[in-house]
């Protein structure tokens, strides 16, 4: 096996990005209990991150949690997208979604034609 190109950093633990309010993705080795510990840390985060609904604010606002988004997204899972693009972290590939790439291309055919 050759080496990488790039040096990634390994962490045993895993790790986790939040785009607030926007896409979570936690990434965890394949090992021991980690699946279990990453399940949970999205959840973890929004709630580090946001303060929670509390009903004596003086402007009322929606929970942050989205039990739907969590339901499509919240899953342990080797496919999601992540800021429109598709991960797939068992074939190592990235790629945009059908509907993204057609509305690109379809930018990309109008830019072209209009020189």
């Amino acid at each position: 096996m050759l080496p990488l190109d790039i040096l990634i950093p390994t962490d045993d633990m895993g790790h986790i990005d939040d785009f607030v309010k926007d896409d979570v993705i936690t990434i965890v080795p394949h090992t021991g209990d980690n699946w279990w510990r990453g399940s949970g840390a999205s959840l973890l985060t929004i709630h580090t991150v946001c303060r929670l609904v509390d009903g004596a604010e003086p402007l009322p606002w929606d929970d942050v949690l989205s039990s739907s988004k969590l339901k499509e997204e919240g899953t342990v899972s080797e496919e999601i997208i992540v800021l429109g693009w598709k991960i797939n972290t068992r074939s190592f590939v990235i790629s945009l979604p059908i509907d993204k790439f057609q509305a690109w291309m379809g930018d990309i055919t109008s830019i072209t034609k209009s020189k």
